[in-house]
């Protein structure tokens, strides 16, 4: 007893011109996922040099700030005199390994001096500086990104009469520049 395969499976027959289809489709579906896949690869790149990106602008902000501390610190505590028109610093900001994490440049501009003799008779000087510190994420000034803090300041000084008066550190103003939001105000 013979008996058809097809007709034991209830299959009929496929004709003949629609034996090379499933190839065909199987090969636009394999496109279709390899294209799906390239997709997503490019996308995690990207997204890589995006979260790069924004770790080297935070470490140029955070290096920035923390030279501006340093020229504070280092130029107006314990100041025996606080007449000077310009300063101007370079600070490499390292880890406690010793890597270095940063560069940054202060300077420290005088703007104005204003005096004026209050009601009980004292005379008070004040003195105006702009402090701009730019902050560099590597030390490598050409390929790294660069941020710009610009703080104000006035400090109570020098009397006229050149009898010293006690410093009141304050900042006036502070803004970003340089790609990003953002400053450091002392209060």
């Amino acid at each position: 007893m013979k008996t058809d395969l097809h007709s034991l499976m209830n299959l009929k027959p496929t004709p003949h011109r629609q034996e090379g289809a499933v190839l065909i489709v199987a090969l636009v579906l394999l496109v279709v996922l390899t294209m799906l896949g390239v997709s997503a690869v490019e996308s995690t790149k990207l997204e890589t040099r995006m979260a790069a990106s924004t770790r080297e602008y935070n470490r140029a902000f955070q290096v920035a700030e923390a030279s501006l501390l340093q020229a504070l610190e280092k130029y107006f505590d314990n100041l025996d005199s606080i007449e000077f028109s310009e300063l101007s610093l370079s600070l490499i900001l390292t880890d406690n390994k010793g890597k270095i994490l940063g560069k940054a440049y202060v300077k420290i501009t005088k703007s104005a001096t204003h005096s004026y003799t209050r009601e009980d008779g004292e005379n008070i000087r004040y003195y105006h500086y702009f402090i701009e510190s730019t902050g560099f994420s590597q030390d490598d000034t050409k390929i790294a990104l660069k941020v710009k803090l610009v703080e104000g300041m006035k400090i109570k000084g020098p009397a006229p009469n050149n009898v010293l008066i006690e410093e009141d550190l304050s900042a006036s103003t502070a803004s970003s520049s340089g790609g990003g939001s953002g400053g450091l105000g002392l209060e």
